[in-house]
């Protein structure tokens, strides 16, 4: 590791700790036992796969409601699930 990297995760450090400090001041022991503040990006990966996941169900659901001869309408601002009836033989 080069010494730029190093004082760059040296003050990363400082001002975490300095951070956590504040947070003992106001909150006491407690400060020590929360999560750490979350992330200021998601994870791409995460997102990803996520979005990957709801279009598959989405397309399942699709293809579900054409086999069965479903009609999906839209009535104040919801959606309903309309099954057709079996034709009586």
């Amino acid at each position: 590791m080069d010494r730029e990297t190093e004082r760059a995760l040296a003050r990363m450090l400082v001002e975490r700790a300095a951070l956590l400090e504040e947070r003992v001041a106001t909150d006491g022991v407690l400060a020590y036992l929360r999560r750490p503040p979350v992330r200021g990006r998601p994870n791409d990966r995460f997102l990803q796969s996520t979005l990957r996941g709801v279009l598959g169900s989405n397309r399942r659901w699709d293809v579900w409601v054409l086999s069965q001869g479903c009609f999906v309408v839209e009535y104040e601002g919801s959606l309903l699930l309309l099954i057709s009836q079996p034709e009586s033989i």
